[in-house]
Formats: structure tokens, C-alpha cells, sequence
């Protein structure tokens, strides 16, 4: 048979920032952020070992992550 992902699927991703620069007049900047909102199961690379070994692996894109940044502001 032939190789089955050969072509990889188009991806839609949902990805979240929020920030708020300056927060409550001090000079500290926060921010919020998410990856892969939705926790989509998405293939990012096939190996390319169809014509040598005989079997295909797809790789997958990271699970949704989630964070925090702070970042002070020295000076003016």
C-alpha cells in the first residue's frame, strides 16, 4: 500500500494574550497566555520511513499550555 500521510491535514489552532501594560499605574506589565486552546490532537511531521522501513509515525503538535508573564519596567 501506499503511504497514508503523505499529505498533512490544514490546522485551525485557537491561541489566547492578554495583557495589561502598566497594571494599576505600577511599572510592572502582566500578561496571559494559552496555546491550543481547544486541546486539539494535530499532527505536525511524518517520518519519513515508508520507502526504508516500511512503516509510517505521525508526530503530534503540543497539548494546550497555559501561562503567566511579569515583566518590570526599570526607570522611565
Amino acid at each position: 500500500t501506499l503511504p497514508q500521510y503523505q499529505f498533512l491535514p490544514k490546522t485551525d489552532l485557537l491561541n489566547l494574550n492578554v495583557n495589561w501594560n502598566r497594571a494599576l499605574g505600577t511599572p510592572v506589565d502582566l500578561a496571559f497566555f494559552m496555546t491550543n486552546v481547544t486541546n486539539k490532537k494535530y499532527p505536525v511531521a511524518v517520518s519519513g520511513s515508508y520507502v526504508t522501513a516500511g512503516y509510517e509515525a505521525l508526530f503530534f503538535g503540543p497539548p494546550r499550555m497555559w501561562g503567566l508573564r511579569t515583566r518590570y519596567t526599570f526607570g522611565t
